[in-house]
Formats: structure tokens, sequence, C-alpha cells
């Protein structure tokens, strides 16, 4: 998608630095230029927002796309953990987002397994 944004951003600047002496059709290519990038803008929004509602709320969310964002969280956790060198940067590295949700939901299931092997 970006090099579509750019070639509308370099025929913006291409209307603009051309010398032309009909300056009412460079505004009506202009305003259809920036029609499109208003929709694309009002897009982006739409989206943002779609995704931050759905990500908000543990409970709105499948138990497939919960398990999906563990698996996925818990190499970055990993990871972090490596570099950790003072207890306040486990408690950042833990409590950052939505991982102490996720942490402890791991957590009562390692605790449920153990459980149901002894």
């Amino acid at each position: 998608m970006a090099p579509i944004e750019y070639s509308e951003y370099k025929s913006l600047v291409d209307i603009l630095d051309a010398s032309s002496n009909d300056n009412a059709s460079t505004y009506e290519d202009l305003m259809k230029k920036e029609k499109n990038v208003l929709d694309t803008v009002n897009h982006v929004v739409k989206h943002i927002n779609d995704t931050d509602v759905k990500s908000t709320f543990i409970l709105d969310k499948s138990l497939d796309t919960v398990a999906q964002q563990m698996f996925v969280m818990w190499p970055v956790v990993i990871k972090e953990f490596s570099t950790v060198k003072t207890p306040q940067d486990v408690i950042s590295v833990v409590t950052k987002n939505d991982r102490s949700v996720y942490i402890g939901i791991t957590l009562m299931l390692i605790a449920f397994f153990l459980f149901v092997l002894s």
C-alpha cells in the first residue's frame, strides 16, 4: 500500500510544481486527489478504532484469539526477560499492555495441569 500512497503524493507534488496557466484545472485535480486521500485516512482511522475496541476487552474475544495472543506474547516476553537487569524491569515487562492477563491465564493453566498430575 505504501507505493500507492507515495505515487499519490508524488502526483500531488508534480501538480503543484507544474507551471500551468490553467489554475482551475489544477484546483480540480487537487480536490480529486484530496478526496482520495481523505477517504484513505478515514478507512485507516475506522480500522484503528475497530481494532482498539476489539483488543481492549478480553471477555469479548474468542478462545482461539486468546490462545493465539498467548502464544504470540510469550516469545516476546521471554526475549524481554533476557534483557532485564533490575526487579523494576521485571515488573514493567509483566505489566506492559495486556500481558498481565495472559500471564495470569498461563499460570492458572500450569497450576491446573500440576494439580491434575499430582
